[in-house]
């Protein structure tokens, strides 16, 4: 049925009548041509978007590796994970190397297939070797990284989860670092802190071995960062009889103190 792959512009209403039937028969081309119309509003068809993903649907259906993947995106984005993973997969035997993230997504999270990270890693290896999505894929890859560890110590493979995790060298991943090597508790916080982590800034504060100006520090820095924890002693630290006796800030921080606890008890009453 080739003949209906190319357009008549003489007679463009017969045409598309022709290349409907030839699609609804079966041809793959056909359907990737009509597709093509209503997407760009070609030969008589005004454009249309649900017709096109429509034409997108069948010609997956016929075999067209690209569509496949196409629909794959579409169903995951409607919620239908079983559907998008076999067609995801689909695409990705027929050699569309991209669908190697959607895969990987969906071993990581469990989404119409079991989980299963070490496949999850293996697909974000291969989606990293095609570049296919680069900021999604890395976000992914920390996440799938930190549920191996926490699996790993689960099964009682600490060195092996303290490896995977110094591998990964972020904020979240130091601060984790800190509670499972006890013995390098204090330089995996000060990692943490220096990446901006809040939680890892009130951790060391309230350490021992660092000085009494280092925990201020590291104290008046997560206060400042949000950490809700750090706002009280800090304000003790800045009152009366304090070592560093400053009204305005203790009253700044008692302030913190008094709203937050405003707030949270307008959330228990919500």
């Amino acid at each position: 049925m080739a003949e209906h792959t190319q357009p008549r512009t003489q007679n463009p209403d017969p045409w598309i009548r022709q290349l409907q039937h030839a699609s609804r028969a079966g041809d793959l081309n056909s359907t990737l041509t009509l597709r093509q119309c209503y997407l760009e509003g070609r030969q008589g068809l005004q454009a249309d978007p649900q017709q096109a993903l429509r034409c997108t649907m069948l010609a997956a259906s016929q075999g067209d590796p690209r569509s496949m993947y196409h629909t794959a995106v579409v169903e995951y984005a409607q919620g239908q994970f079983e559907s998008s993973f076999r067609w995801m997969m689909c695409s990705w035997r027929a050699g569309i190397l991209e669908a190697s993230f959607g895969l990987a997504r969906a071993y990581a999270r469990g989404q119409g297939t079991g989980k299963d990270l070490d496949k999850a890693l293996e697909y974000l290896e291969e989606a990293r070797e095609c570049q296919a999505e680069p900021e999604q894929r890395e976000k992914l890859f920390v996440q799938v990284m930190e549920q191996k560890a926490a699996q790993l110590v689960r099964q009682g493979e600490l060195q092996q989860a303290i490896s995977l995790l110094q591998q990964l060298h972020t904020a979240d991943s130091c601060l984790q670092l800190a509670w499972l090597d006890p013995a390098n508790r204090l330089h995996y916080l000060q990692e943490a802190a220096d990446m901006g982590n809040a939680r890892a800034m009130y951790a060391l504060a309230r350490s021992t071995g660092i000085s009494s100006r280092e925990a201020f520090e590291q104290l008046r820095n997560a206060a400042k960062a949000g950490c809700v924890q750090a706002w009280a002693p800090l304000a003790r630290l800045y009152g009366p009889c304090q070592a560093r006796d400053c009204p305005v800030q203790y009253r700044r921080w008692q302030q913190s103190v008094r709203e937050g606890r405003e707030l949270s008890l307008r959330e228990y009453e919500l």
